[in-house]
């Protein structure tokens, strides 16, 4: 019986992510944050203000 071991075994591993990459989705979720946040502010606004006038 013969078993073949993986051939990855004792190499160094290149899977992940970069530095570069996790920094360009850092910047790309803090403007999409930018963008969203103050429309949530108003829309929240605007229900409380719907329901103090009911």
């Amino acid at each position: 019986m013969h078993i073949k071991f993986n051939q990855s075994v004792g190499k160094s591993s290149t899977s992940g992510f970069t530095l570069l990459e996790l920094l360009i989705v850092t910047i790309a979720m803090g403007a999409l944050s930018a963008i969203a946040a103050p429309t949530w502010l108003s829309f929240t606004d605007s229900m409380r203000l719907n329901a103090a006038q009911n």
